[in-house]
């Protein structure tokens, strides 16, 4: 039981992660002068695709260094900058938060796990916090960090000896960072964007249905032929992001060797996306609880019952999703993933149809 709580409060934390452009309109400012206007898409789990689409629907796929800079209708700007580290060299579209002229600029990018840049000049540089594993006098381990965007911005801002103080005491968060940087800027910012504040555009909501195949109901393992009939709604909390809960109604048909069982349950789960793409995302998923009806049919003993009981689940899933249209998709899951042995005969299969703009 405590292994599902666990996976329980993962999902929850997971409700902050976000993408990064998801068919907003805006225009793109190419390499080469040229500027278009329409609906982009961009997500850091495919950052070599930034995929264009004119008022008429037709798509261009462009890559990070055919864009010089890509401005939302929202505000947002997301700029093409080249990173450079000890192993390679790579064109990122980041996005801004803080730009000046002269001074330190912030960029981000977001994903499962937030990164934060800074340029100053033509030099652009990661803030990291690596962790570190350090033993100590009685041969324990513990974890550290290296702080080491905080020794990256005291470089750059060597000149500023009354932020030094200032520097060891921020965290690696974007509230934190754009204060020391403003302040550091002495006024000259040409553009600030706050972010992590309804940032992550609007909700909107999709309808589903899906049948599936149960092996198992509980751990008891069923007979054949048990399956179940979803039809749902699924809410999404933000255009750009990764969480979502859903709500459905379940008809489902157990078969055992001595009994039937036929419930009718009102369900939550919720779902969280691993891998963004335009065409795929790839998901977990748990089954969070169900308010249920059932009807329970006893072939050995020839008695019956029925009731209602709120049944709290916990129980993982896995989940591919293809969308050949933006509004359309047809998605397979794994599911009751903790029951290993019977992997992977609890299986379900979809269809998806999203009211997106």
């Amino acid at each position: 039981m405590k292994y599902k709580l666990l996976l329980f409060v993962l999902f929850l934390f997971s409700l902050s992660a976000q993408a990064q452009i998801n068919n907003e309109p805006g225009t793109v400012y190419l390499a080469d002068g040229k500027e278009i206007s329409g609906k982009i898409s961009y997500y850091v789990d495919d950052p070599n695709n930034i995929a264009f689409y004119d008022m008429e629907g037709n798509k261009t796929a462009f890559t990070p260094d055919q864009i010089r800079e890509v401005k939302l209708f929202n505000g947002k700007r997301f700029i093409t900058k080249t990173y450079k580290d000890e192993w390679k060299e790579q064109d990122l579209l980041l996005q801004a938060i803080l730009l000046t002229d002269n001074k330190i600029s912030l960029f981000k990018q977001d994903g499962a796990n937030t990164a934060y840049f800074v340029s100053k000049g033509d030099a652009l540089h990661k803030l990291e916090n690596n962790k570190l594993t350090q033993r100590t006098e009685d041969g324990s381990n513990y974890r550290n960090y290296d702080h080491q965007y905080i020794v990256t911005l005291t470089l750059l801002m060597e000149d500023r000896f009354d932020l030094t103080q200032k520097l060891q005491e921020i965290e690696l968060e974007e509230e934190d960072l754009t204060e020391i940087l403003t302040e550091y800027a002495e006024g000259e910012v040409s553009y600030y964007m706050v972010t992590n504040k309804k940032s992550k555009g609007e909700p909107y909501t999709s309808v589903f249905t899906q049948y599936s195949n149960y092996a198992t109901y509980y751990g008891e393992e069923t007979e054949k032929n048990s399956f179940g009939v979803i039809l749902g709604l699924q809410y999404h909390f933000a255009q750009n992001g990764r969480g979502s809960l859903k709500f459905s109604f379940d008809r489902s048909a157990y078969k055992y060797e001595t009994r039937n069982e036929n419930v009718f349950s009102f369900s939550t789960r919720y779902q969280y996306e691993l891998i963004q793409q335009e065409k795929f995302n790839f998901y977990i998923n748990a089954h969070l609880f169900d308010l249920s009806w059932y009807s329970m049919e006893n072939f050995e003993t020839k008695t019956s019952s029925k009731g209602f009981s709120p049944v709290l689940r916990l129980s993982p899933g896995l989940g591919f999703e293809y969308k050949p249209t933006k509004n359309f998709a047809v998605f397979a899951e794994l599911n009751h993933m903790l029951q290993m042995e019977h992997y992977p005969k609890n299986n379900s299969i979809g269809l998806k149809y999203s009211f997106i703009k």
